[in-house]
């Protein structure tokens, strides 16, 4: 029988078992509206996945119920609006979440508000991080202002900060609220003053022994900043390395280049951080991105440790899909007078791009439902057509003769780069990018409504509202 309970454990392994959490909410100012929940499945692309679903009732409560087995920050979505806090396995909430503050500007992708908690108990993560934030919010005003004059007497205070919270929290077991301890605290080295530990320092101090806590949203945090452009940030030498492997596709190159530099010996770091730094440089003229795109395609599949081919596969699909809130690519075009510009030449508004071929019926009858959009919302929106595909250049001259339109019509200067940027596979496809060259929605909606009997109108609607509100 012995023999047989060991066979059981040997086949059998222990795994982590989901505990049921129970969210109730009230939320008045958002009755009918529906209730997202999201996780977030990795901090490097901010990849958010749909966790719990409801609506809010006529009586302004919503119940989400799931099951979790792990501590992690979450949003939560009611209507266009949307929350942060964390979620701790086999707990129970009870929130209120407010409306938008009055005086806080619109935002068409909404507006986040801070919620609020009923009888949250103290061993929950929740309260632990309100009071570890009160405490260092008393200590940052109290203090931050004489950083530059008395650098030594801050040091000293800092230095103190962090000894009284060592000893309030030594007893404290859990995992995930002493590593946001550690790298909110980390934050504060980041802030130049007498006594503060260098890069290399600070390194050896956080993260050379540390654990790479993927799901830990201030380590992850401390680590973007500490490794920020860090191809950029490298030696001459280290440079000219990091290319010469990025003109070859080769992750195994760049990989080893990488581990010239001290900051890099934790190997499952150094990864994490080519991955990461692949991104940044991928919308740098000075780096190829088809090879950018060969190499996290390459640690998709091949990367040392199988959370880093998650994220390079998610990195990928984020730099090659448009995802919502990522850098537009830039591009230039050429207007019927052959003219090259670009979008920086419209400062300050959306620009609502339609690309069509002239040949396009679908196109045409489109431009014709743009007219009246142009003539609603031109004040906060630009509109450009690129006309794609046409090798006779004296097609699109012939468009002039619609004498009503009044937006910009353009060519690529560079058609196969473009349709490689966007993604485009038929048209007309549009595309919404807001006044700092972000995207907004890649596909957007169209001037025709779609399966939803939606159109593009509601969002112009919302930022005429947003647009009118700001200052001069």
């Amino acid at each position: 029988m012995k023999n047989l309970v060991v066979i059981c454990l040997l086949f059998f392994p222990i795994v982590s078992i989901s505990q049921l959490i129970k969210i109730k909410g009230y939320a008045p100012e958002y009755i009918g509206d529906e209730v997202s929940l999201y996780r977030f499945e990795d901090y490097v692309t901010q990849t958010e996945a749909r966790i719990a679903q409801g609506h809010v009732g006529r009586d302004s409560v919503f119940t989400l119920n799931l099951f979790f087995n792990s501590t992690e920050k979450v949003k939560l979505k009611v209507g266009n609006n949307f929350a942060y806090f964390y979620l701790q396995p086999d707990s129970d909430y009870e929130i209120y979440f407010p409306g938008k503050n009055k005086y806080d500007p619109l935002h068409p992708e909404g507006s986040e508000v801070e919620i609020l908690f009923r009888s949250l108990p103290q061993s929950d993560i929740n309260y632990k991080i309100l009071e570890f934030d009160r405490w260092l919010g008393a200590f940052i005003s109290d203090n931050f202002h004489v950083k530059n004059m008395k650098q030594s007497q801050f040091a000293q205070k800092l230095d103190s900060l962090k000894m009284n919270m060592e000893k309030y929290y030594s007893t404290d077991t859990a995992t995930f609220f002493k590593t946001t301890i550690i790298f909110r605290l980390a934050e504060l080295d980041e802030a130049s003053y007498f006594g503060s530990r260098n890069e290399f320092e600070k390194f050896d101090h956080y993260l050379l022994n540390s654990t790479v806590h993927y799901s830990n949203d201030a380590y992850m945090d401390y680590i973007k900043k500490f490794y920020k452009d860090f191809f950029e940030r490298t030696s001459m030498e280290l440079n000219n390395r990091v290319y010469l492997a990025i003109l070859k596709s080769s992750p195994t190159l760049l990989f080893n280049a990488l581990g010239q530099d001290y900051r890099m010996k934790n190997l499952r770091l150094r990864e994490l951080i080519m991955i990461k730094s692949l991104g940044e440089i991928f919308y740098n003229p000075d780096y190829p991105q088809t090879n950018v795109t060969k190499m996290l395609d390459s640690l998709a599949n091949h990367a040392l440790f199988e959370k880093n081919k998650v994220i390079a596969q998610k990195l990928k699909l984020k730099l090659t899909d448009l995802a919502p809130g990522s850098p537009a690519p830039r591009f230039s075009l050429l207007n019927l007078k052959g003219e090259e510009f670009s979008l920086s030449k419209f400062p300050g508004n959306y620009k609502y791009v339609q690309f069509t071929t002239a040949e396009s019926v679908i196109g045409k009858n489109e431009m014709e439902l743009m007219k009246p959009l142009y003539q609603k919302y031109n004040q906060y929106v630009e509109f450009i057509t690129v006309f794609m595909g046409d090798k006779d250049e004296d097609k699109i001259p012939n468009l002039q003769n619609w004498n009503d339109v009044n937006w910009t019509l353009s060519t690529p200067k560079n058609e196969q780069d473009l349709k490689q940027q966007f993604n485009l596979r038929t048209y007309p496809h549009y595309v919404l990018i807001d006044p700092d060259g972000f995207i907004v929605e890649s596909p957007a909606l169209r001037p025709s409504p779609d399966g939803k009997y939606e159109t593009i109108d509601k969002t112009f609607f919302e930022i005429k509202k947003v647009m009118k509100l700001l200052p001069e």
